[in-house]
């Protein structure tokens, strides 16, 4: 069976978000319900990764509910949630929330302390007693070196995450990985992720000849343009994964302006079920939203966040070395 899956960042930082993309028209809820309507009806996508859902989640999941009956439940607003959303044809079970051990930045190297990204984990039903893992990741952005370090731990940590908890199921692993293998940067998704978590790009085996591992471009002559959006997959289970097809799409308003400042990446798996499945032990829903809670610990995120903000006030003078680092970055 083939399954297509679809990461996309849909830029839902409340303000800043509304003027990630090139369209001024529309904002806040509109922009996302209008996000929501084009994944739902021209993605042809069955399982669907967001970023940054913060605010408005509402409004993206209604122009979404119809076309993807599956979805996990929003973690929050900022600076309370994690952003990492999964929009699925197919049932989701024992969905957890891991946040990173290793952030950089309140005011600068990208803000990532503001909000509590991390790794959302998911099992996937595919078909009838058929399961795997989905991981759903957005990690620390920023060029700088501690955004890097922070970066490179993510990866790590990620590693760890699927090495303990995927043992005996197929996985992919979507989202925005803020990074490129032509980069050489130091957080070295190549071996502090792909090799120990014994993951594949479907990307370099489509496009680049396999190689995930850039080792200063030697032989590097991919037929598509490396993204920070990847989809990665490792078979297991008696489940064997197949990359089949992977592309770029860019949604627009009809004058062709995006949504968003990130180009979503689209991927179809092949999925071969050879014996045994992987089926959990235990396979529990997820509980709808306590609003009593949310409340209180948004208040409490907030008056968090205040506190960060005003002890690392020192950060301000790190904005002229972020702006060079990533204008270097925005090279590759």
């Amino acid at each position: 069976m083939e399954i297509t899956f679809l990461s996309y960042n849909v830029s839902g930082i409340p303000l800043l978000g509304d003027f990630q993309g090139t369209q001024r028209r529309y904002r806040g809820a509109e922009r996302q319900r209008r996000i929501g309507a084009l994944l739902s009806w021209s993605s042809g996508a069955d399982i669907i990764g967001v970023q940054e859902d913060f605010d408005h989640h509402g409004a993206l999941e209604s122009a979404m509910s119809a076309a993807y009956p599956y979805r996990t439940v929003s973690s929050g607003p900022l600076p309370l949630g994690s952003g990492e959303n999964l929009f699925s044809a197919f049932p989701i079970y024992n969905v957890t929330r891991i946040p990173w051990r290793s952030t950089f930045g309140v005011l600068c190297g990208a803000m990532d302390r503001i909000a509590d990204k991390g790794i959302l984990s998911a099992t996937v039903e595919i078909a009838g007693g058929v399961f795997i893992d989905v991981y759903v990741i957005h990690t620390d952005a920023g060029a700088g070196e501690p955004s890097v370090r922070a970066r490179a731990d993510n990866f790590r940590q990620l590693a760890e995450v699927i090495n303990a908890s995927s043992v005996n199921r197929a996985c992919v692993v979507i989202g925005d990985y803020n990074t490129k293998y032509i980069r050489n940067a130091g957080d070295d998704v190549y071996g502090n992720l792909i090799i120990p978590a014994g993951l594949t790009d479907a990307w370099a085996v489509l496009h680049n000849g396999g190689d995930s591992d850039y080792n200063d471009g030697k032989a590097w002559l991919p037929t598509l343009p490396e993204s920070i959006d990847k989809v990665m997959f490792r078979s297991g289970g008696s489940v064997s994964v197949t990359p089949v097809y992977t592309e770029y799409v860019k949604f627009t308003d009809a004058d062709g302006n995006t949504y968003t400042d990130h180009v979503a990446t689209k991927t179809t798996l092949s999925f071969e079920i050879t014996g045994r499945t992987g089926r959990p032990e235990r396979l529990v829903e997820e509980e709808p939203v306590d609003e009593r809670k949310r409340k209180k610990d948004l208040r409490r995120a907030r008056a968090r966040t205040a506190g960060l903000v005003l002890s690392h006030l020192y950060e301000l003078a790190m904005l002229p070395y972020d702006a060079k680092k990533e204008k270097i970055n925005n090279r590759y």
